[in-house]
């Protein structure tokens, strides 16, 4: 009757699945540990080789960046050794005019020489300007971090070891500008600075100038009076003696170290230019 078929059709229902079930676990049973250990290596090399590509690409964008920063610093470094050229021959220029201010001061007569110690004095401070290390690119490797961009410990070394002696450069620098401060209460208390006034507007140098500074050491002349007045006083002319002596020695020794920091950063410059085969893509100066 009806539950007859009914068990019957369950009976078959029940057999299908087993024998589907049991098809399964056969099919399972056939596979093998090394299936798996295949299945794992394919995915662990998929993940491996991404990361590796990765890598190699960040690694090829750090080098170029690396590059770019030491073109930018071998530019620096140009700039700095011609700002040094400069720094020593404006220092010479200077000790010549103290030595000969010296000389003329401590004369028996320095009334006689009032004209050109008036031309000397004045043009002492025109040429002792300051200098500026140009350290744009290092400044900015440093503040930003990317110093761990330079992968050769050689290169890492001697760019750190050249900006390293930078604060010593600029800590006698700062030694000369007190004593040009100084120098210039000395020159005021010996020479009539209505006298420098006047030198000023004979060169044209007036509120409406618009000539470029650096040309105004060249623009003065004598004064126009013929013996201008200056103190008789013995003890402000020492005095002033004694800065004018402590600044040449100064600027002596200062353009000693600038011409070794010269030397420095021409080395430094034709090392990265070497090291980074940059010889197409910079022009290197001659090595003085």
């Amino acid at each position: 009757g009806f539950r007859h078929r009914l068990r019957a059709k369950d009976y078959k229902i029940n057999k299908e699945y087993m024998e589907i079930h049991h098809h399964v676990s056969r099919r399972n049973e056939k596979r093998k540990w090394h299936h798996y250990f295949w299945e794992f290596l394919m995915l662990f090399l998929a993940v491996f080789l991404g990361f590796w590509a990765h890598y190699q690409l960040e690694h090829k964008i750090e080098r170029e960046r690396e590059k770019r920063y030491i073109i930018s610093m071998v530019k620096d470094l140009y700039v700095d050794t011609m700002n040094f050229s400069k720094l020593i021959s404006d220092g010479q220029q200077a000790m010549i005019l103290l030595d000969s201010m010296m000389l003329m001061l401590n004369n028996p007569q320095p009334q006689q020489h009032a004209p050109h110690l008036y031309l000397m004095a004045r043009r002492v401070t025109h040429i002792i300007n300051p200098y500026e290390i140009f350290d744009r690119t290092y400044a900015a490797m440093k503040s930003s971090g990317n110093l761990r961009l330079l992968e050769a410990h050689d290169v890492a070394d001697n760019i750190t070891t050249y900006y390293s002696d930078i604060p010593t450069l600029q800590s006698q620098q700062q030694y000369i500008f007190n004593l040009l401060l100084q120098y210039i209460r000395d020159v005021s208390e010996v020479f009539d600075p209505a006298v420098f006034h006047k030198m000023y507007h004979t060169a044209g140098l007036r509120s409406s100038d618009t000539s470029d500074a650096s040309t105004h050491r060249n623009m003065f002349s004598l004064p126009e009076i013929e013996q201008p007045n200056m103190s008789k006083d013995s003890k402000a002319i020492r005095r002033l003696s004694g800065t004018i002596h402590y600044l040449y020695a100064r600027i002596l020794s200062t353009n000693s170290n600038v011409r070794n920091q010269k030397k420095s950063a021409a080395a430094l410059m034709h090392f990265l230019i070497k090291k980074y085969q940059l010889e197409n893509e910079l022009k290197a100066p001659a090595k003085n």
